[in-house]
């Protein structure tokens, strides 16, 4: 999954995408958090391994608002 956001003031209307990997082991969980597009390669988000992905996504939907600033 991606979701695109836009740089604020981005002269060229650039995007930072945020990605989420999910696998299915044996049940859907999420196994990495990354933006891809910022200066420095990309910067993994910490997120709640070994729980299932209902909690993965609560505890994503808590944190970004603060990450995404």
């Amino acid at each position: 999954m991606i979701f695109c956001r836009g740089e604020i003031d981005s002269a060229d209307g650039g995007c930072v995408d945020l990605v989420v990997d999910v696998e299915a082991m044996p049940d859907w969980q999420i196994t990495d958090v990354r933006y891809w597009g910022f200066p420095s390669d990309r910067w993994h988000l910490e997120f709640d391994r070994g729980v299932h992905l209902a909690d993965q996504l609560a505890g994503l939907a808590q944190i970004l608002p603060s990450e995404l600033g």
